[in-house]
């Protein structure tokens, strides 16, 4: 049986799967541009609903948009944690103090004037939490931001060689200070997070719709669903990926890609060779301009729309190369609480 142009308008919906769709006939409003209807679409630009029916409560993944015509939405989004949904500035360096100071024997000790200012502004350094301790190190024995800003993906090991410790040492170290403060006083580091301004309004928006969403973080999961939850945030804890995973960012959209494709038992391989069932769109936002550099050059991940929070943890010299750069977007925080083709237009 083929597939109507109405059953294809409906089809692009992530919470009403193909198989399980009644054979209705949705009317557009004139001016809508996103072809949804407003009882399954996650922008809700459309008051055309079918009369009689609403969406189930479940979703699941749909490879049902087309990324020529409907590229001004996506069918899963991605968002990276820290320096996209959460800034977490101050407990960074409060953990990282207590790890330098356990590590270098410098308990009891204050950190001196101007170091939590200076850490903050390497913060855009630091891809995985073992390396707070150490750029909290090279500080104090004089390093200059200058030189850890241009130098740090050099830097690090050899520091670390030189300090003789590990990658694993120092991960020990800062997730076990983390676990203790934790348990003695959770409410006091939960305190120390915060929701970037209307971030937590769009999440809960966005899961209410049942959009597929995913947070892929090199955070460990269980500490982003602490954070979400004393933030208010029902985020679904399988929807979680933290480093524990232990693999690039590059490849946990590889599969996300493969699991929105495959979780629709209607669609065939052949017919996903269609134009009229290509890939899932998978926009991904992320503050590390060096992450979405690697991302965009893997072939298979063309469908992945890449995007650099301008608010995060990033340099003024990283949101020029991502302007600069054919496969990212800028985009700033007003932009990121509005619906998805605002995204794309220019800040």
């Amino acid at each position: 049986m083929g597939v109507s142009p109405q059953q294809t308008l409906v089809g692009v919906c992530q919470r009403y799967p193909l198989k399980n769709r009644p054979h209705v006939n949705p009317t557009i409003e004139p001016g809508c541009s996103t072809l949804l209807p407003r009882a399954v679409c996650p922008e809700s630009s459309c008051s055309s609903v079918p009369v009689g029916r609403s969406p189930p409560t479940y979703f699941s993944f749909a490879p049902h948009l087309s990324p020529t015509r409907f590229m001004d939405h996506p069918t899963v989004l991605a968002l990276d944690f820290d320096g996209v949904v959460c800034d977490g500035l101050a407990e960074y360096f409060q953990t990282a103090w207590r790890a330098y100071q356990h590590l270098w024997s410098a308990l009891g000790q204050s950190p001196p004037a101007g170091l939590e200012a200076a850490f903050g502004r390497l913060r855009p350094v630091v891809e995985t939490g073992w390396e707070m301790p150490l750029v909290v190190r090279s500080l104090l024995l004089g390093v200059s931001e200058t030189d850890l800003l241009a130098n740090w993906s050099q830097m690090a090991p050899a520091l670390i060689v030189q300090e003789g410790l590990t990658p694993n040492a120092l991960t020990a170290a800062v997730d076990g200070l983390r676990d203790e403060w934790i348990q003695q006083d959770v409410e006091r580091w939960l305190g120390l997070h915060r929701l970037y301004p209307g971030v937590g309004d769009r999440l809960q928006q966005w899961l209410d719709s049942g959009l597929p969403i995913t947070i892929i973080s090199t955070k460990e999961a269980r500490f982003i669903r602490q954070i979400l939850q004393g933030q208010g945030v029902a985020f679904p804890g399988d929807r979680i990926i933290g480093k524990e995973i232990q693999q690039p960012k590059a490849q946990t959209l590889q599969q996300l890609q493969h699991a929105a494709l495959s979780s629709d038992s209607s669609t065939s391989p052949e017919s996903l060779e269609s134009p009229e069932f290509p890939e899932p769109v998978i926009w991904f936002v992320e503050d590390r301009l060096k992450t979405l550099q690697n991302i965009a050059q893997q072939p298979d991940l063309a469908n992945v729309r890449l995007f650099l929070a301008d608010w995060g943890y990033n340099t003024e010299g990283d949101r020029h190369a991502a302007q600069q750069h054919p496969s990212i977007n800028l985009i700033t925080l007003p932009q990121f609480a509005q619906p998805f083709p605002h995204w794309i237009a220019a800040p």
